[in-house]
């Protein structure tokens, strides 16, 4: 009867281990259930998972109690034939007893069936053994009734590991020094160093340290250590100790080595060692090399493998650490060549010389100098000398020499000099010289090739009749040079002279003097008596003659700007001179009479011939500077000279400067009117008798630009036409002729070079009231339409010239403007591009003021085409009669005046009342390669500041 309480449970009867007689499932309810056995035996059990539970002794249908279940595991103990302890084993076998019997083993998961017995063995368990493997095993004993018993061991095959410490000295294998480090979990037991035994503290770590022949039974070359645990197990090590260091030689011969005794310019050497050669170190430079017995190192020198010019290090390393250190001295620089000091050995500077020494030093010693190919051997010590070198010794020459000197290893250093024993050679005016009341600049030179210096000094004779110096002045390294003098400073009659000294940078000195003649009184001028010579008197002449005189010669004479040269005498003559002779005028007029020491006698006078003509009023009229009250109302005063005058006077307000519309015209009735058809309005008729003045009064006058002008010819309108400006906050400024911005002179052409189109231009600024805002020039060009600004650059002292490329040309590409190349390359015309600017076009230089400018494009400027080239207009290309002629280039710089207008005048007739007046070139050419671009010397305005200057072609 078998009976289950809890859970559902299969069960089984069998006798032994046969087949199971009976079986079936005991169901999870606890209801007891029976069951009959067809041939019962005894001896039969029941099972169920967990154990038997009775046993049936005979063939009856009912069993005994149940015997108590097996809970007790195998007993596993380690047998005394195992090679290990402690559960380390190198083999290790087991005893297994079961009172219920021994059933399997597993080792590693790999089973071994035994016999069921009670006792029972597992025997030689090493690696690969039954499951077994080196280090760690888990053997799990079973008995019938499947209780376990496990057993974790180490299995231990392996010798300790030995490895090589840090501070060992060497490569392995081979080591001059060398150290150990030991581990074995089994314990390290000893060591045997061939065939010495040194026995350790059976520890897992352990160390063999500072091995070297003689230690622990270590000899020089080859070493056996063998190291054991306590197992047993054993690890061999072959080394080689080598305290050997590598044996450095110098090689011979030219091409590996220049130089002995530790001092090269080139050095190669061999290396040698038994244990191999493994690296070479030059000042920390490591080369690596190859691990051979022998070995080189060739061609050594400064910037190879390390190698300095100098102290240099070299340590050779063979592969067992031991090292050989070499020190040297790599010298490829030649001797050092100073100039010795003190003018006994030396005279000169900057390797010009009439004398030099020379120091030579080396620490290879000085072996020769060769002066311009002549050898001068030498001692062969480290210091040297080369003293008193002149033309004709040791090969030294007068001129450019060189001199090369050599150390014992061949290396050179040359020194380039000049030798110099000739004197400088001045130059002096011949005869007299003379200074006079002002300044006399002396232009001076010398034929010298190596200047230094020049002192010029101005003497005279002093009281105790000795050379005094009154004035001096030094020049530093010419060969022309100005010497200055004032006469003021000087005093007159007494011995004097110019004394020049100079030294070259040779060191050679040469002094010479001329003699000056101070005179500081100007020309005694006289008119001559006699009515053949003098018509006239205090002043005023119908024909007059001067006698000059002066002590130191007269030199020439100066009458209105016009000189005539005398014939430097102490007395001389300028007679009959009358209006038309000698730059003589009616009128005023002025002689200035010149001696050669420069001064001057001036002697104004008046030429008057005839009356004036009454066409011709300027000549006998005066005005006065014109003034502005608070209110802005301008007073001037015109007063009649020896004839009566008739002119009429016109006030206008400029507006901008552009002209047309913007100008607007006071009447005689106070109202006003504007435009070109307004020109001739006038504001006053003026009507004088010889002597008579009148003041001619604006109106009240508000903020603005204003011209007052009047009919006549060209002396009397540049004489009485006036511009002035009214500022409420600055009241009137009317400009006088010395504050006049102009740029008068400048000009600008056209040419053609290589086909392409050049502008010429060369400006002049005249600004004696530094009144400009800007020293930048351009040059705008228009078409009405279009408009191009080029900056030209700036104004240095007032001037600019140059030359630029036509807009839209360019060398490089090619290119011209109104021409492009088709997808053939053939060049072909366009309205493109720049095309406008080979039309109709104006132009104006600006600068603040502005000129206007007529511009033509150069006609031979073109791409390589067959056909014409795109010309400029043809209708400015003809002169009208009032052209200038003879010059495709006309300069014109027209008369200076204060007009806010244009004040060039026409050259060949008087403009009409009001009418702007206007200057015209030379017809343009239409052929060649320079293309004239009329160049107005018309004069400018100046308003708050800014200027505009214009002129106009002539139709």
């Amino acid at each position: 009867m078998i009976q289950q309480s809890s859970v559902e449970t299969p069960w089984w009867i069998r006798v032994g281990g046969g087949s199971n007689i009976l079986e079936g499932t005991m169901p999870a309810d606890g209801v007891r259930t029976y069951h009959a056995l067809t041939s019962p035996v005894g001896g039969a059990k029941i099972y169920w998972e967990g154990g038997s539970k009775g046993t049936f002794s005979t063939n009856e249908n009912e069993c005994t109690a149940a015997a108590p279940a097996d809970t007790t595991a195998p007993t596993v103990t380690v047998k005394d034939s195992s090679d290990g302890a402690d559960g380390r084993y190198r083999s290790v076998s087991f005893k297994l007893y079961d009172a219920g019997k021994i059933d399997k083993v597993e080792i590693n998961g790999v089973e071994k069936n035994l016999t069921d017995a009670t006792w029972s063995d597992v025997n030689g368990v090493k690696p690969g053994a039954l499951g077994a493997v080196e280090g760690k095993n888990a053997l799990v004993a079973y008995d019938v009734a499947g209780n376990t018993t496990t057993v974790d061991f180490v299995l231990d095959t392996t010798g300790p590991k030995v490895t090589v410490k840090d501070e060992s000295v060497g490569s392995d294998p081979v080591f001059s020094t060398v150290s150990y480090k030991l581990h074995d979990g089994s314990k390290v037991d000893k060591v045997v160093l061939n065939g010495t035994e040194k026995d350790l503290t059976d520890n897992e770590w352990s160390d063999l340290n500072g091995v070297k022949p003689g230690t622990f039974g270590a000899v020089e070359g080859a070493n056996t250590l063998v190291a054991y645990d306590a197992l047993g197990n054993e690890t061999t090590v072959e080394f080689t100790l080598d305290t050997v260091a590598p044996k450095v030689t110098v090689k011979d011969g030219a091409s590996f080595t220049n130089g002995a005794d530790g001092r090269y310019s080139l050095v190669s050497f061999k290396l040698n060692d038994a244990g191999k050669i493994d690296k070479a170190e030059l000042n920390g430079k490591v080369k690596d090399l190859g691990n051979n017995v022998w070995s080189d190192l060739n061609f050594v020198k400064p910037g190879t493998f390390g190698a300095v010019e100098g102290k240099n290090t070299l340590v050779v390393l063979d592969v067992a650490g031991n090292r050989t250190t070499v020190e040297f001295v790599l010298d490829t620089t030649g001797p050092e060549v100073t100039v010795k000091n003190g003018a006994s050995y030396t005279v000169g500077s900057d390797d010009i010389y009439s004398l030099v020494s020379y120091k030579l030093h080396d620490g290879s010693k000085v072996d020769k100098v060769v002066l311009n190919g002549t050898e001068k051997d030498l001692t062969d010590n480290v210091w040297s000398d080369v003293n008193y070198v002149k033309p004709g010794t040791f090969g030294a020459v007068e001129g450019d020499n060189t001199l090369v000197a050599y150390d014992a290893l061949g290396n050179a250093t040359e020194v380039e000099f000049v030798l110099d024993v000739t004197l400088p050679v001045i130059s002096v005016p011949a005869g007299d010289q003379y200074v006079g009341a002002g300044e006399r600049t002396f232009d001076l030179s010398q034929v010298e090739l190596h200047p230094d210096w020049v002192y010029v000094e101005f003497n005279q004779i002093g009281d105790d009749g000795k050379w005094k110096k009154t004035s001096g002045q030094r020049f530093e390294g010419v060969n022309e040079f100005s010497f200055t003098v004032n006469g003021a400073d000087l005093v007159e009659g007494v011995r004097s002279q110019v004394k020049i000294t100079s030294v070259d940078l040779a060191g050679n000195r040469t002094s010479t003097t001329f003699p000056v003649i101070v005179d500081t009184t100007g020309p005694e001028v006289t008119v001559k008596d006699g009515e053949s010579f003098t018509v006239g008197a205090d002043g005023v002449y119908s024909l007059v003659s001067f006698k000059l005189h002066d002590n130191t010669m007269i030199d020439k004479v100066v009458l209105n700007g016009v000189e005539k040269d005398l014939s430097n005498n102490a007395w001389s003559d300028v007679n009959y001179v009358k209006p038309g002779t000698f730059g003589a005028v009616e009128g005023d007029n002025t002689l200035v009479a010149h001696d050669v020491a420069g001064n001057t006698t001036t002697v104004d006078f008046v030429l008057h011939t005839a009356p004036a003509i009454a066409e011709d009023p300027a000549s006998t009229v005066t005005a006065a500077q014109p003034t502005c009250d608070a209110s802005g109302t301008l007073s001037y005063v015109i007063t009649a000279g020896v004839d009566p005058i008739s002119t009429d006077v016109r006030l206008k307000e400029l507006g901008d400067g552009t002209g047309g519309d913007q100008e607007t015209y006071y009447l005689a009735d106070g109202t006003t009117v504007s435009g070109d058809n307004f020109k001739t309005a006038v504001y006053q008729h003026v009507e004088l008798a010889a002597g008579e003045s009148i003041t001619i009064t604006s109106p009240e006058l508000g903020a603005g630009w204003y011209k007052l002008t009047v009919d006549g010819n060209r002396a009397f309108k540049n004489l009485l036409n006036k511009d002035f400006t009214l500022d409420e906050a600055t009241g009137c400024d009317v400009p006088d002729g010395d504050s006049v911005l102009t740029l008068d002179g400048s000009s600008v052409t056209t040419k053609a070079v290589d086909g392409l189109p050049w502008i010429v231009f060369d400006v002049t600024l005249t600004d004696p009231g530094a009144r400009s805002a800007s020293q930048t020039v351009y040059l705008e060009i228009t078409d009405g339409t279009n408009t191009e600004k080029i900056e030209l650059g700036d104004l240095v002292d007032g001037h600019l010239s140059g030359e630029i490329l036509w807009p839209g040309a360019s060398a490089s590409p090619s290119a011209w403007p109104g021409w492009t190349q088709d997808s053939d390359g053939v060049w072909v015309k366009t309205d493109e591009g720049f095309a406008w600017t080979l039309g109709d076009i104006s132009a104006k230089l600006m600068v603040n003021p502005e000129l206007a400018v007529d511009l033509a494009y150069p006609a031979d400027a073109q791409p390589p085409v067959s056909g014409a080239a795109p010309a400029a207009p043809s209708d400015d290309t003809v002169a009208d009669e009032n052209d200038a002629a003879g010059s495709s280039d006309v300069v014109v710089t027209g008369a200076e005046t204060v007009s806010n207008t244009v004040t060039a005048t026409d050259t060949s007739a008087d403009a009409a009342d009001g009418e702007t007046v206007v200057v015209t070139s030379a017809a343009l050419p239409q052929t060649g390669s320079d293309s004239a671009l009329l160049a107005i010397g018309a004069a400018f305005l100046v308003a708050l500041g800014s200027g505009l200057l214009w002129a106009r072609r002539r139709a």
